[in-house]
């Protein structure tokens, strides 16, 4: 007998039954095995154990057994491929021919059910999906293919996967020369199909909500030919008058101010966006409905406010952040409301926590919005006495949070970006607040607000330098186990900045020498009180002197032109960067779209900063030349 060996398989008999095994590890006398027919570990002498050579398949083997021209008894004497080992000389490629022939010889042949499953489906299904020696071929390279459109090799799957075609007929017991015709009839239609034209081609509806799907994902549809978008179009519309879900969400938010595949066309978004919330009820459709109501983007901008607050309602009842925020804007300018700064007040304060939490586990949501508006509220008064200093906190972290979000592209955040900003320049040109100087003297406890006494602890580490003063790091302490632990968000008023840093450092002037309770030059505190750094209550560090923080963004101080123009008039303006010579208020320009090639007029052309900017200057595309 040949010696086992570890994962060799075996063949042994209990009870007067058959059962198969793979050897674990093998002695002189007995072996231990795991019993894949009942799933355990046992011990057996190995006199009863009969070594399963593995079976090693030719190519023309596998092709019969593709093709029905043989059944797995006649490769292996009934042995199933669960139980043995199975090789292939090399991987065979299933044709759709090879399946067309199986069907005809099911239908030639006709078999019990009982034969076809255990001699042909089972074994072929674990040869396709475990064993992996046989794959389906694909669409041929000559044939004009788009994605996300079904290949040869999907409709193969679809043939021989779990609740697929051969499946449910062995299984439902149907008959098997009709059901085996009907497959043949299909496979073949479908290969038809695929040497036509695709637009010419016929498609289940499923198959093009599967299309929509993909194609609207992401940045795909930025990306996609003229040809594919044509399709995206076609299959849109046709499926729009069948009132799917899929179809009506393309075309409807296509035409929200317009994408690639559609142009700007509110009362088209209006009609589609009706329809969806008749048709799912979901909070988001009536989100949407109420900022076309808001702006009158149906009515020449003139705004339908009864109709808006009713949608924003109830947006808002199914938790829709933006309807939350519309409500407040229509609470403080009394709006088809009474007038109510306290209740926009009360909805802000509390999405402000809610976004804020979201914002820094790196959820874009609506953090910028929200920030915004409670800037506004505090330079107006609404919560209180005006704050300037509290106004201006919150304008930073909505110019931070909208520069984090742009890499989204959601429609209206160049609108929200240039709020922001003129926000911002309003009061500092005020003088009510101090121009942003590079180092500025701090409070760590109001850089840390958010941190202390209700998040994890943090880590100090002090550091002498040589000039005699003291470097404090501020990071938060990781977990176990936690590679990169969250970033600290700051906000700091006297250098005007705003983001998320792994670690925070502070210099200490004039600082006497740092006191810590056991002499260590790494603490670590959940709250700060004057010089007093605590953790659960007790004094870690005592460091006195003038805390002071640099900067660490330094914005380039070039002069950038940009052309803000219009695509027709009346319209908005769009701010493009100008490196043409030349150009002047009222020249025609191109500039690139999504569509490609766009004549617009120059309203403006104005020299800023990179600070000055609204968005990032990596988002602003180029005008391509003057006309």
């Amino acid at each position: 007998m040949r010696e086992l060996k570890q994962n060799d398989i075996v063949r042994f008999t209990v009870r007067k039954q058959i059962r198969y095994g793979a050897v674990i590890t093998a002695g002189k006398k007995n072996a231990r095995i795991w019993d894949i027919t009942l799933e355990e570990e046992r011990k057996l002498p190995l006199e009863r154990l009969e070594y399963v050579p593995p079976v090693i398949l030719t190519l023309k083997q596998l092709r019969g057994l593709c093709r029905f021209e043989t059944g797995w008894s006649d490769l292996c004497g009934g042995d199933t491929p669960d139980y043995i080992q199975i090789e292939a000389e090399q991987p065979y490629t299933m044709t759709a021919d090879d399946a067309i022939a199986a069907m005809h010889a099911l239908r030639k042949k006709n078999p019990d059910h009982g034969t076809v499953y255990q001699d042909w489906y089972l074994p072929l299904y674990r040869l396709i999906y475990s064993v992996n020696c046989i794959h389906f071929e694909d669409t041929p390279a000559d044939a004009e293919t788009f994605r996300f459109l079904p290949s040869r090799k999907d409709y193969l799957n679809q043939l021989y996967e779990d609740d697929g075609a051969i499946e449910e007929m062995l299984l439902e017991e149907l008959d098997i020369p009709d059901t085996a015709k009907y497959i043949e009839n299909d496979l073949s239609d479908k290969l038809k199909n695929e040497r036509r034209p695709v637009p010419e081609r016929d498609y289940t509806d499923e198959e093009k909500e599967h299309y929509l799907e993909c194609m609207w994902k992401g940045e795909t549809l930025r990306t996609a030919s003229e040809p594919e978008l044509k399709l995206y179009r076609a299959f849109a519309d046709e499926l729009c008058e069948k009132d799917s879900v899929t179809a009506l969400r393309c075309r409807g938010y296509g035409c929200y101010g317009g994408d690639p595949a559609y142009d700007c066309d509110w009362n088209t978004s209006l009609k589609c966006m009706l329809k969806l919330l008749e048709l799912t009820g979901e909070a988001e459709y009536a989100n949407t409905l109420g900022y076309i109501y808001y702006y009158g983007r149906c009515w020449s901008g003139e705004p339908q406010y009864e109709q808006a607050f009713r949608y924003f309602s109830i947006g808002a009842a199914g938790g829709w952040f933006e309807s939350r925020y519309k409500l407040a804007d229509m609470f403080v300018h009394g709006y088809a409301v009474p007038k109510n700064p306290k209740i926009a007040c009360e909805i802000v304060s509390e999405l402000y926590s809610e976004n804020l939490k979201r914002f820094l586990t790196g959820d874009p949501c609506k953090f910028a919005d929200v920030a915004l508006r409670m800037g506004s509220y505090e330079e107006s008064g609404y919560r209180g006495t005006a704050s300037s200093a509290l106004a201006y906190l919150y304008y930073l972290q909505a110019a931070f949070a909208i520069r984090q979000r742009e890499k989204y592209h959601w429609y209206g955040d160049a609108k929200v970006a240039e709020s922001i900003k003129k926000a911002l320049d309003r009061l500092l040109s005020s003088g009510r607040i101090e121009k942003p100087k590079r180092t500025a003297e701090v409070s760590l406890h109001s850089m840390l607000y958010h941190y202390l006494k209700k998040y994890r602890k943090l880590q100090l580490k002090i550091r002498k330098q040589k000039s005699g003063d003291l470097e404090l790091t501020v990071c938060i302490v990781p977990l176990p186990e936690e590679k990169h632990p969250p970033k600290l968000f700051i906000t700091e008023l006297g250098t005007g900045f705003c983001g998320l840093l792994d670690k925070l450092r502070v210099t200490v002037k004039n600082a006497a020498a740092a006191e810590t309770a056991f002499g260590e030059d790494t603490v670590y505190f959940d709250d700060i009180s004057g010089y007093d750094f605590l953790y659960g209550g007790e004094i870690a560090a005592t460091i006195k002197g003038t805390y002071c923080f640099r900067n660490p963004e330094k914005l380039s101080r070039t002069k950038y032109r940009i052309a803000s123009v219009q695509f027709a008039a009346g319209q908005r303006l769009y701010d493009y960067l100008l490196e043409t010579e030349g150009v002047a208020a009222g020249d025609t320009v191109i500039v690139m779209t999504d569509k490609g090639e766009t004549e617009v007029t120059v309203a403006a052309v104005t020299e800023k900063t990179e600070s000055e900017l609204p968005l990032p200057l990596a988002r602003y595309r180029k005008i391509v030349r003057k006309k």
